[in-house]
């Protein structure tokens, strides 16, 4: 009798090993991919911000151009400025049209994957580049739009708990702000209206309602999805 209850508890104590074995292995791989991660991240950001202030520089000497053509044109003669004055009208008038139709891009490639804009979240310490596409390898990266776009007021971003990501979605407050910087280099800010968790099946739930800006992550179990609301702040 006494060594049958020696040999149960030898393989209790096995058993209880490996489970502590198993749970020490995931916790240092969990490390190890919310650091490369976060490295990552952090790298295509670098590259995007410096995309961008590049664009924007481009723009401005445009502009210049522009200014200096203004100048020469302010030499001419008078003459000749009323012959150009009804074709110069008609041309700016285009162009103004043209601008309001066109809002800038909608993503940047970099390194041959597109990025929506950037995620700035100040209260948690995090700024991140936004996958333009989501799947699952790309969230081992940076966090990517799930649903809908910036520009119709309903975009989704998902990502994975990585405290580097959104693993502390969970300490914002109703009030708090997040801004969020298009392709274009335009700053959206927002305001934490509700926080929830849904079921991770529960897609129908999380699409619905006339949210504009909604951030989800998964739960350390992966059952459920922390989900931050937010609506536009009044000043954007």
């Amino acid at each position: 009798m006494e060594r049958k209850t020696s040999k149960r508890g030898i393989a209790f104590l096995v058993i209880g090993s490996l489970l502590i074995f198993t749970a020490v292995g995931w916790y240092i791989c969990n490390t190890v991919e919310d650091k490369n991660a976060g490295k990552q991240a952090s790298e295509i950001l670098k590259k995007l911000e410096a995309q961008q202030a590049t664009e924007l520089s481009n723009n401005s000497d445009g502009q210049q151009t522009s200014e200096q053509l203004k100048d020469q044109e302010d030499q001419q003669t008078s003459e000749q400025l009323e012959e150009q004055e009804g074709q110069q009208i008609s041309e700016n008038l285009k162009e103004q049209e043209e601008q309001q139709e066109d809002p800038g891009p909608s993503v940047i490639i970099i390194d041959g994957e597109a990025f929506c804009g950037t995620v700035v979240i100040s209260k948690l310490g995090i700024k991140l580049p936004i996958f333009d596409e989501w799947n699952y390898a790309r969230l081992k990266t940076a966090p990517c739009r799930y649903l809908g776009s910036i520009a119709t007021n309903d975009i989704i971003i998902a990502a994975h708990n990585y405290e580097s990501h959104f693993g502390n979605l969970k300490k914002l407050q109703i009030g708090d702000e997040i801004a969020f910087i298009d392709a274009s280099g335009r700053q959206h800010c927002f305001v934490v209206s509700e926080i929830t968790t849904l079921d991770g099946t529960a897609v129908t739930d999380m699409k619905s309602g006339e949210w504009d800006f909604t951030l989800f992550t998964c739960t350390i179990g992966g059952e459920q999805r922390v989900t931050v609301r937010c609506n536009r702040a009044l000043e954007d």
